[in-house]
């Protein structure tokens, strides 16, 4: 069996025991809440209300306005795209799959009362929650990067490098990709400011 297939496969199974799910839930309209709108999240924000024929109201609480491809930097590091090119706003998931938007962060789950409570003072009620907050640049772990304007100062160096299609992308070496990157984790909650 090819991965692709596999994947859909298992995306399916995983997606129609959700939907099924929340579809017992009594009189009112399943509710599901996804933190974090990276691959993962945003996948499964567009794919539930799909499959549930729009019938499982989806909420993103994700505090950008645009994604940007962690791995896809690779590219913009070698010069061959520019961050424009790796960066996708998030307003299809709200206009061709109604997916309601939250643009904040999660200060702490509920679980006993099924409530996210929002950094900005909201709360959303869930049926079913996916946690998915994906990765971020850890800029404390490199010396310099959290002094004022550092960061900035790097991404204006990059976006004024000259796109060269013909360039081979320059790949950081594992050990430099994990200092520069983490994968956030649901941990202990309250959940930190920067988690989400």
């Amino acid at each position: 069996m090819q991965r692709r297939r596999l994947l859909q496969t298992g995306s399916a199974v995983g997606a129609l025991g959700l939907m099924s799910a929340c579809a017992t839930l009594g009189g009112h309209k399943p509710q599901v809440v996804v933190i974090g709108a990276g691959y993962a999240g945003a996948t499964a924000a567009k794919y539930i209300r799909m499959w549930s024929g729009q019938a499982i109201e989806v909420t993103v609480v994700e505090p950008n306005a645009a994604f940007v491809s962690c791995p896809l930097s690779n590219l913009v590091v070698g010069g061959s795209q520019s961050m424009a090119d790796i960066t996708l706003p998030y307003d299809n998931l709200v206009k061709r799959h109604g997916v309601k938007w939250a643009q904040d962060r999660v200060s702490t789950i509920d679980v006993a009362r099924r409530r996210v409570k929002l950094a900005g003072g909201g709360e959303l009620p869930y049926d079913r929650l996916i946690v998915s907050p994906g990765v971020d640049f850890v800029w404390d772990s490199l010396p310099g990067m959290n002094q004022a304007g550092a960061q900035e100062k790097n991404f204006a160096r990059l976006e004024s490098r000259p796109a060269n299609p013909g360039a081979a992308p320059a790949a950081p070496s594992h050990a430099r990709r994990g200092r520069v990157c983490h994968h956030d984790s649901a941990g202990t909650l309250p959940l930190p400011a920067r988690a989400l």
